[in-house]
């Protein structure tokens, strides 16, 4: 028998049209139950915040990385959050002597480290981006038939008919494209519009219309080095000079991407 919409499915809701508050009453709610079922008073002000930082922030992330929620979903989540760090005395929230704002500055700036809602949301669609460009999977490859068969990721228009969960990954893809840097193997990626050189892709650094998707780096190579005449026939000499001095791998193997923001080129939360 069908379900009508909308439904849970593994925690996560499915729905159909527009996105509302009440998908996210189940995530809330388990966020209030595990504050309800902790003591406040009993906790040191330390122990509220390891609760916050290692629980109670992590109970949705399975979800937020599935689908971006309202704002107004998260600050009522942070609300909690700062509810239950100041604690309650005679049944009534304590006074806050710090916005939460304020306690998510670094240690260092006079906060306590903790992460914001935004944030969070943020680095996990970071990922989901990143995914999706780089590691083939069942979604990912439905996700390009689906919308970028004529198209590179990149270079995709916005559709008014796009589904939910496409829109609010190309929300993140212009922040996370500069991120992601193409080391040149056999030069299989997309000449124009993946960012192989380290600074961004080649067509939003000259701002031109017309690039193909369809050239790779590899037209531009020849027995491992550069062909200077056919980037001279494309490109103005300051990048020229630049891609001259940019080594090519391995011939027999597909270019590989290296998340710029890390130390060593993977990506992680603290460095989305």
């Amino acid at each position: 028998m069908d379900k009508p919409f909308p439904f849970s499915y593994l925690g996560c809701p499915i729905y159909f049209g527009r996105k509302t508050s009440n998908l996210f009453d189940g995530m809330l709610s388990k966020v209030i139950k595990k504050l309800n079922g902790r003591q406040a008073s009993m906790m040191s002000s330390g122990g509220r915040m390891i609760l916050i930082k290692h629980v109670l922030q992590s109970l949705p992330t399975y979800i937020l990385s599935a689908m971006n929620p309202l704002k107004g979903i998260t600050k009522v989540m942070e609300k909690h959050f700062a509810n239950f760090f100041w604690g309650i005395n005679e049944g009534k929230n304590k006074y806050h002597w710090s916005s939460w704002n304020n306690l998510c500055l670094p240690k260092d700036e006079g906060g306590a480290g903790v992460k914001k809602m935004e944030n969070i949301i943020d680095t996990l669609s970071n990922k989901r981006w990143l995914r999706f460009r780089t590691q083939p999977s069942l979604l990912a490859n439905f996700l390009k038939n689906k919308y970028c068969k004529r198209a590179h990721p990149p270079n995709k228009k916005l559709n008014p008919t796009d589904s939910h969960i496409w829109r609010n990954m190309l929300k993140i893809r212009e922040k996370a494209e500069k991120n992601i840097r193409w080391e040149i193997q056999k030069g299989n990626c997309s000449f124009w519009w993946d960012n192989w050189i380290g600074k961004d892709a080649l067509a939003n650094i000259l701002q031109g219309s017309g690039r193909s998707s369809k050239v790779h780096v590899k037209y531009f190579m020849n027995n491992g080095e550069w062909n200077i005449d056919k980037l001279n026939d494309v490109l103005p000499t300051h990048l020229i000079d630049n891609i001259a001095h940019l080594e090519i791998g391995d011939p027999n193997k597909d270019d590989f991407p290296v998340w710029t923001t890390s130390n060593d080129g993977r990506f992680s939360s603290n460095s989305a």
